[in-house]
């Protein structure tokens, strides 16, 4: 069973919006639910090496670890009624950041100073991951607040029309996502942070740092 921390709750009442016989009035709950992080050293570096490859990503820093979430959302509608063109709606989006995880090598568990600095270094990762789903679950909360919803009586019933929809605006908004991520994480491995972990532990440790493979 998966443990959420739900930290974003937000519930809009767009203005009503035409399209269906009477005007369509949705209200909109958005939730962010965010996973806690695991951590484990079970990876050797030869494993953490051999994925970073795979990965085709430039690294600024050693593999010696990574940190891991997977974004979705879903959309639940309930409408006031099983008319074809039912005018009220509740509409509740879960946008959650779950597969939370850091790996740090299995050999950095023998210098205390490299463990506990690469683990800093990837829980800011996983912090600023969090910030950002939760910027995007703000900017999906104005979205449908200032989206009209049109829907129109057919076959098609009222709250898969209101699903479909809800859907193509959240999609539009999640465009540059990916990308984002991305360059927030390059913004964690400044020229500050790997200086910081190239030296940092130097100075306390006799012994020389594992070397990547």
């Amino acid at each position: 069973m998966i443990a959420w921390t739900f930290i974003s709750a937000l519930t809009l009442t767009p203005a009503a919006t035409s399209g269906c016989s009477e005007p369509v009035r949705p209200s909109f709950d958005v939730v962010l639910g965010v996973q806690p992080v695991s951590v484990s050293s079970d990876m050797p570096l030869a494993d953490l090496a051999a994925l970073a490859a795979r990965s085709h990503a430039p690294l600024r820093h050693p593999a010696y670890g990574y940190y891991v979430g997977t974004f979705g959302y879903s959309i639940k509608v309930i409408p006031a009624s099983n008319e074809p063109c039912s005018k009220d709606f509740r509409v509740r989006i879960l946008m959650g950041l779950g597969g939370r995880h850091i790996e740090i090598a299995h050999e950095l568990q023998a210098d205390r100073c490299l463990y506990s600095n690469y683990l800093q270094h990837y829980e800011k990762h996983a912090a600023s991951d969090v910030a950002l789903i939760a910027d995007y679950s703000r900017r999906v909360a104005n979205a449908l607040r200032s989206t009209p919803m049109r829907l129109q009586p057919g076959r098609v019933s009222s709250g898969d029309q209101m699903s479909d929809e809800v859907r193509k605006t959240i999609d539009k908004i999640l465009v540059p996502l990916t990308s984002d991520r991305v360059a927030i994480s390059r913004q964690i491995d400044s020229n500050a942070e790997v200086e910081t972990l190239r030296h940092v532990c130097a100075s306390s440790s006799g012994t020389a740092a594992p070397s990547p493979i």
